[in-house]
């Protein structure tokens, strides 16, 4: 088997530049709903004083219900930092929580009164609340208010300013057309494998009767409901034939009015710019936004280790190899049937074998031979084989074999056992290594603004930007950058 490098990726590889462009600026998000401990119901309890405003938090708000919280990492190129501070950030919202509260650790919502008559919107500026009204009045709450993993991937900009400079500028009308090209080839390969993420990765396998509320349900377990036109979104699907096209399409639904606003653009993979949605043509795209992840609620954070590799690998191979649209096909198309494998990957008895291992387990092969090529560390890819050969190591599958034989109620067991569990944890999570009274201030700073990054995490320095003040965090204390 060869792995097929395309010109970019040639390029790269002949100037030993593998690796500088891999180190990936990653940041995470992560959704679960604070719920009553005894009913497992949408909690009736105000959102944590303690944790200031959400609107106002850097790292800790609510998304688009009122108990849906939202924790945010802060842009790193180091995983193993990124995933300690998403550990952290769960601890620091499960110990401001109401003594009666959970966070609840699956995607999909629990028990909804009929009528969803417990639901409210978060609180947002005026604008934000009025799309939510909208929102509210005409989509299905239940799908709505379903949570996730999204993970945002980026490249160095000083890495691509030098590669493009050095060995492109004479390919592209400029840097901005360079960028966008590679981003654009990035997320057609990211759509179209959407299906191996739901394969490897997918843990929905159920929804309580109540989420189907006036429309027709699933019978049985499968991968993920939420990935499933069953579960979270719109059915409005974007374009991804180039920068300029995934702009117009977005713009034309909402004119029409298939989107209530552009922001209502909820497709799996999202380019990301400075500010508006036009900038991504004139100034470039900087990241691309990944929202086809379920929580994995066997993991303490809702994100597992391997899942957050496995894309930073795939997302490394798209770079760097051939484009996954075959020459002469309309880009459209072919991801509209990658659309339809997702759907029946989705869909599937996650207790039998895929109907698609045979080419899943060939995209391992490829990213085995790729990270070795690239000197990548990938000795992790042997449990997702495992995935894909042994149904009962499929996260669904375990997830259904750990519960008790009520799939909800033991849902609200484990996510009580977990809050529990993390309220007897006298330190930091992610950061246990630590001195307790360094522990203390970061936790301290976190629920303060949550402007924290960590800068080295060996050494367990972190920088704190707040009140247009710089800091650094270190054994030392707390100091003014600019006093060092």
């Amino acid at each position: 088997m060869s792995i097929y490098y395309s010109n970019f990726g040639q390029t790269i590889r002949f100037n030993d530049l593998s690796r500088q462009l891999s180190q990936l600026i990653m940041g995470l998000e992560v959704e679960m709903h604070r719920v009553n401990r005894q009913d497992g119901h949408l909690s009736d309890q105000v959102y944590p004083t303690s944790l200031g405003d959400p609107v106002q938090h850097h790292a800790i708000k609510n998304d688009f219900g009122y108990t849906q919280m939202e924790v945010i990492t802060p842009a790193n190129v180091n995983v193993f930092a990124s995933l300690d501070m998403l550990a952290a950030l769960n601890d620091t919202v499960r110990k401001n929580l109401a003594a009666d509260e959970s966070l609840w650790l699956y995607s999909m919502p629990p028990v909804l009164n009929p009528g969803r008559t417990e639901f409210k919107i978060a609180p947002a500026d005026s604008v934000k609340t009025a799309y939510m009204e909208t929102v509210v009045a005409r989509r299905d709450i239940a799908r709505s208010i379903t949570s996730g993993v999204h993970i945002n991937l980026g490249l160095a900009l000083d890495v691509l300013h030098y590669v493009y400079h050095q060995f492109f500028e004479d390919q592209y009308q400029n840097e901005v057309d360079f960028t966008n090209s590679l981003y654009m080839k990035i997320a057609q390969g990211l759509m179209h494998y959407r299906w191996v993420f739901t394969l490897l990765f997918g843990e929905a396998p159920v929804a309580d009767a109540s989420f189907y509320e006036g429309r027709a349900s699933l019978q049985g377990y499968v991968r993920s409901v939420r990935s499933s036109s069953y579960g979270f979104g719109n059915g409005v699907t974007g374009s991804y034939q180039d920068v300029d096209s995934y702009i117009a399409k977005v713009k034309e639904d909402v004119a029409v009015g298939d989107l209530i606003a552009e922001r209502e653009f909820y497709d799996v993979v999202r380019l990301k710019g400075q500010n508006e949605l036009a900038d991504l043509a004139t100034k470039g795209v900087q990241y691309l936004e990944l929202r086809m992840f379920d929580l994995d609620a066997l993991s303490k954070t809702g994100v597992s280790e391997v899942m957050v590799q496995f894309t930073e690998l795939l997302f490394a191979y798209l770079m760097m190899t051939q484009s996954v649209v075959p020459d002469g096909h309309d880009v459209d198309e072919f991801l509209q049937e990658s659309r339809q494998r997702n759907e029946t990957v989705a869909l599937e008895d996650p207790f039998n074998v895929s109907k698609y291992q045979g080419e899943a387990l060939s995209l391992l092969s490829n990213l085995e031979e790729f990270a070795y090529d690239n000197r990548f560390k990938a000795d992790w890819l042997p449990e997702l084989r495992r995935r894909l050969t042994d149904p009962l190591e499929s996260p669904a599958a375990k997830l259904i074999t750990f519960l008790t034989d009520d799939f909800y109620q033991g849902m609200l067991a484990l996510s009580n056992q977990r809050q529990i569990g993390q309220l007897r944890l006298r330190g930091l999570a992610g950061f246990s290594d630590l001195p307790l009274n360094e522990q203390k201030q970061l936790q301290a700073e976190l629920v303060a603004h949550g402007d924290v990054n960590v800068v080295n995490r060996r050494l367990g320095t972190f920088f704190v930007q707040h009140q247009k003040q710089e800091y650094l965090l270190s054994k030392k204390g707390l100091f003014q950058k600019n006093e060092q």
